[in-house]
């Protein structure tokens, strides 16, 4: 990411003038105005002579409503890094919002119809085995992000908000709001996926924390508690942020959480966070997925998008430049691994076969582990709980998301600073995080 920035080489020479503390608030020139308009109590004028600064409260919650206040009262005002800090933290969220309501929101829409309609084919046309699995869990996956971009949230009437926006026109003609309807596609998911497509899509919009999924498991009736099930944390679909600000948005959000968290587990086994059988199907998943994305063709009039590819590299990189790269592998790595074990050129069916697919696990498995946990199953450290637990827990979480969730240096750094990087609590009170498990106590929040 660092090449796509140039720095500006600044000089710049610090000459502001010294003074000496304690103030002698006769001499400050405009102190009598300053007093007189924030009503300054002996306590904060004692304060203010002391340091040179005095913190007083601000009755309102808009930041930029007191430097209007200020700049009305003709009270000069010293600009601090803080400000500036916010006003880009504004920038940047307006910017993303808008991208992502005004171009992503039908991108990604037309990008899971096309793989899911790819998905649909592959299905047909595999015999059997393993690739008939891996196509119909396809299906799935692509089925469940666009239902979720086409399913009006709680309380969305789109007719009765084209209505009011007509009613404003007509008692409004010359402040005019315009109407712009939601993208539609039309799509069916298949009887063969339905049952499981309808449970994950109930889980997302209950949202009540961890259950099993019901299309990365083989066993139908597995549960958290137990080794081998990949179990999802539901609770992580809520919009949040700015996400709540529109219809589109509260869309986009789920589906990007869904692309952003469901991961296609490298390994398997019983100390491992899936079955064996599972991360078999799920490396077969995302090496197909990836192999398919630069030849699935987009429905016509996507301007410079003609495939997945486009779309999902679009995507990809204008929020990376916004919020960093993917902690998680992506398809760039999947289809770097093949090109290696299989060449440029291979046939899908190719991807099933035990020798190849075990050189490409090996080939993926060297690649870089994530450095955030992200919730991916249900990964338990027991007690003695070291640094090196955790970096085997992070390990058990490998393999690729879609759209994986992204390095964010504050959740790398708090990651590191609590357990169980640092260790077992060691406090007498009992700490408020404490919680009874099966287990015994555990830290149970947040």
């Amino acid at each position: 990411m660092a090449d796509c920035y140039e720095p500006n080489q600044l000089s710049i020479s610090l000459n502001a003038p010294d003074y000496t503390l304690p103030l002698d608030l006769n001499e400050v020139t405009n102190f009598e105005e300053v007093e007189s308009t924030f009503y300054l109590t002996e306590s904060q004028r004692q304060l203010l002579q002391e340091n040179g600064f005095v913190i007083i409260p601000w009755y309102g919650d808009d930041i930029v409503q007191t430097y209007k206040t200020l700049k009305e009262q003709e009270i000069p005002i010293f600009v601090t890094s803080d400000t500036l800090l916010h006003l880009y933290h504004i920038q940047f969220n307006e910017i993303l919002k808008r991208l992502e309501e005004e171009e992503f929101f039908d991108e990604l829409i037309d990008m899971s119809l096309a793989m899911m309609g790819r998905s649909v084919e592959d299905y047909q046309s595999f015999g059997g085995g393993d690739l008939r699995e891996v196509a119909r869990r396809n299906v799935a996956y692509f089925a469940v992000a666009l239902s979720l971009l086409q399913t009006p949230t709680e309380g969305y009437d789109e007719e009765a908000i084209r209505q009011e926006i007509e009613q404003w026109n007509k008692d409004h003609p010359w402040d005019k709001k315009e109407f712009k309807p939601l993208k539609k596609v039309e799509f069916s998911v298949p009887s063969y996926v339905l049952a499981e497509v309808n449970e994950e899509i109930e889980n997302i919009e209950a949202h009540q924390g961890f259950k099993p999924s019901a299309i990365f498991n083989s066993q139908k009736d597995c549960q958290c508690d137990l080794a081998g099930c990949y179990c999802e944390d539901y609770s992580q679909y809520v919009p949040r942020g700015h996400y709540t600000r529109s219809e589109a948005l509260k869309r986009y959000f789920k589906a990007m959480m869904w692309y952003g968290r469901m991961a296609f587990l490298l390994k398997g086994g019983d100390d491992a966070l899936v079955s064996e059988k599972d991360a078999r199907i799920a490396t077969i998943q995302a090496s197909l997925i990836s192999a398919e994305l630069p030849s699935v063709l987009l429905p016509a009039g996507q301007g410079n998008l003609t495939t997945c590819w486009d779309t999902w590299s679009r995507i990809y990189s204008v929020t990376s430049f916004f919020v960093g790269t993917a902690d998680d592998l992506t398809p760039y790595e999947y289809l770097n691994a093949m090109e290696k074990v299989l060449g440029t050129e291979f046939n899908a069916t190719q991807l099933a076969g035990d020798e190849i697919l075990l050189n490409l696990e090996a080939e993926l498995a060297q690649m870089r582990n994530p450095q955030i946990y992200g919730g991916s199953g249900v990964c338990v450290i027991e007690p003695p709980v070291t640094k090196e637990k955790l970096y085997e827990c992070l390990a058990k979480t490998k393999g690729l998301r879609f759209m994986g969730q992204r390095f964010v240096p504050d959740s790398y750094m708090f990651q590191n600073l609590v357990f169980p990087a640092v260790g077992m609590y060691v406090g007498e009170d009992e700490p408020f995080t404490k919680g009874m498990t099966a287990l015994g106590p555990s830290r149970c929040f947040p």
